[in-house]
């Protein structure tokens, strides 16, 4: 299983941030037993404000991103 679902909305005066996350699920069984992975990562977050509305991409801005240097 892997979805992308909102998180929890943080409100701070007139802002409105709303996370954006991946929930991944991987299972493996056999006879003997089984094992299981969850995860949960960020990958988007929505800002909602009186000036406007904006969604930022983590995972595309993580792709694009250069080293910074010192």
């Amino acid at each position: 299983m892997n979805k992308v679902c909102s998180g929890e909305p943080r409100v701070v005066g007139e802002v409105t941030t709303t996370p954006m996350e991946r929930v991944e699920r991987y299972r493996v069984s056999n006879g003997k037993g089984f094992f299981a992975y969850f995860s949960k990562r960020p990958v988007g977050v929505t800002v909602d404000s009186p000036q406007g509305s904006w969604d930022l991409d983590l995972e595309d801005w993580n792709s694009k991103a250069e080293p910074a240097m010192d």
